[in-house]
């Protein structure tokens, strides 16, 4: 049973390559005419001529909307569209503006902000005078006068450092 199932699988594969090679071999005929059907049309020369030729060309063919008459309504149609157009810019121009006053005006009320930088003057014993920089929230903690440096701590002008973990 198997050998006779084998016998069957070998006959069916050498079907299919003569089958195969039969038409293979038939599209080779088929190119090998028409390569020689090519070869043999003399066109090459009038096609050349007819492509750089000067004499026979035609005026281009006029645009049809170019003569196309346009009357009233189409242009009142226009005029209109546009204006609606212009109008729609305007109205949303005029609403970014008011936006942006509101938001001006709401700036305004919070007043300054917090994060700026401000110049404080401090005066020491000696005269001389020391400019901290700083934000405006912040707060000088303590003075501490070390062999006459004086040392300043502020508070709350730093953000605090995440836990390690």
């Amino acid at each position: 049973m198997r050998r006779s199932i084998a016998e069957a699988e070998e006959r069916m594969e050498w079907k299919i390559a003569q089958h195969t090679e039969r038409k293979i071999m038939e599209v080779h005929q088929r190119l090998d005419a028409f390569e020689l059907h090519v070869l043999a049309q003399p066109t090459e020369d009038t096609i050349l001529a007819a492509l750089f030729s000067t004499a026979a060309v035609s005026p281009p063919q006029p645009r049809e909307h170019a003569k196309r008459r346009k009357d009233r309504h189409e242009d009142e149609a226009r005029a209109q569209k546009r204006e609606l157009l212009e109008l729609e810019a305007a109205r949303r121009a005029s609403i970014t503006d008011e936006e942006a006053r509101q938001l001006r005006a709401i700036e305004l009320a919070a007043g300054p902000s917090s994060s700026r930088v401000v110049k404080a003057e401090k005066s020491t014993t000696d005269g001389v005078v020391i400019v901290e920089r700083g934000t405006k929230d912040s707060v000088v903690d303590a003075e501490d006068t070390t062999e006459g440096v004086q040392t300043i701590k502020r508070v709350g002008s730093r953000t605090p450092k995440p836990p390690a973990c």
